[in-house]
């Protein structure tokens, strides 16, 4: 892909991108609460293929208007840029469901399900669209093939073709085919760094277009009064954490109440002990539900505290 298609390409990621989380604040303040994560995920797997068929097209045209040299070599290059799009744009749509987490709450069991469900598709993603990238090198090297192909002159016949061909390869030899051979694989060495660097410099955007279109969405929220700032964030954590320890304290006081009154009127024995296990069931009950609630209300704010302690880095 030249710099003008890959240009052409970032624009048309950074507007499928738009309208994805324009469809996601659509869902939510439509649906509220009853927005699931399977619908979230839904919508992101759609996006998620419809990005990656926009750039199989555009790559798709930039092989057709100047075929590679090594079509296969070029093949691998070309594979990894592929699956390293999905895993961007998969970390991106992971971002998205933390804003999404920031106005309605989901049951961390709904959510690893659907999210489950969405990373197979996104590996199962990769397999097809490699088997496209094949496809079109098998077109490369055909039409390579057949341009490669000598033609016959009408005035001349084949074995006089061969003979020149031979007379010419075997002169190439005496004018030192050695020095040829080392530029090309000094030529094929360079555009394999060259690809490398290529690669490393298109993850290096990636990231750079993920932070700048976190940023652009949290100043909006910001702007609009929908977003947390890290003062705001960091306080809501403390009053979780702070809720959560007196819920446990609650918990254990009244077990400690509810025990002794076991031990004043049960006589030691079965039934005493039957009676304590089933309290302390009872109790240990109670504080994995606490502990559950607490992960579950701090994973997003968690999550974009992070995100904007790292954008001010």
């Amino acid at each position: 892909m030249d710099d003008v298609s890959y240009q052409e390409w970032s624009d048309k990621l950074g507007a499928l991108r738009k309208k994805r989380q324009a469809a996601f604040d659509e869902l939510v303040q439509e649906k509220a609460t009853s927005f699931t994560p399977a619908e979230f995920y839904e919508g992101g797997s759609a996006s998620l293929e419809g990005i990656i068929e926009a750039w199989f097209e555009f790559e798709k045209k930039s092989w057709e208007t100047t075929p590679p040299e090594n079509p296969r070599k070029e093949l691998e290059a070309t594979v990894l840029e592929m699956q390293s799009i999905i895993d961007f744009e998969v970390e991106a749509i992971e971002r998205d469901r933390t804003s999404v987490m920031s106005r309605i709450t989901w049951d961390p069991a709904e959510i690893s399900s659907a999210e489950s469900a969405f990373r197979d598709f996104s590996e199962d993603l990769k397999k097809r669209f490699e088997i496209k990238l094949k496809e079109i090198i098998r077109g490369s090297e055909k039409k390579k093939t057949m341009g490669d192909l000598p033609t016959r002159s009408s005035g001349g016949s084949s074995t006089g073709n061969a003979l020149a061909y031979f007379s010419m390869f075997f002169i190439g030899l005496l004018l030192g085919a050695g020095p040829s051979i080392y530029y090309m694989n000094s030529s094929k060495e360079s555009h394999r760094k060259f690809q490398e660097e290529r690669s490393q410099i298109l993850g290096e955007q990636r990231a750079l277009e993920d932070s700048m279109g976190i940023l652009h969405e949290k100043f909006s929220q910001l702007a609009l009064g929908k977003g947390k700032t890290i003062p705001e964030l960091e306080k809501r954590i403390s009053e979780i954490k702070v809720k959560s320890i007196e819920a446990r304290r609650q918990i254990e006081s009244e077990y400690q109440r509810d025990r002794e009154k076991i031990l004043r009127r049960t006589p030691a024995g079965n039934a005493q002990d039957k009676a304590l296990g089933n309290l302390e069931d009872v109790k240990d009950s109670r504080l994995r539900s606490i502990v559950n609630r607490e992960e579950s209300d701090l994973a997003p704010l968690v999550t974009q505290l992070n995100i904007l302690n790292e954008l001010i880095r």
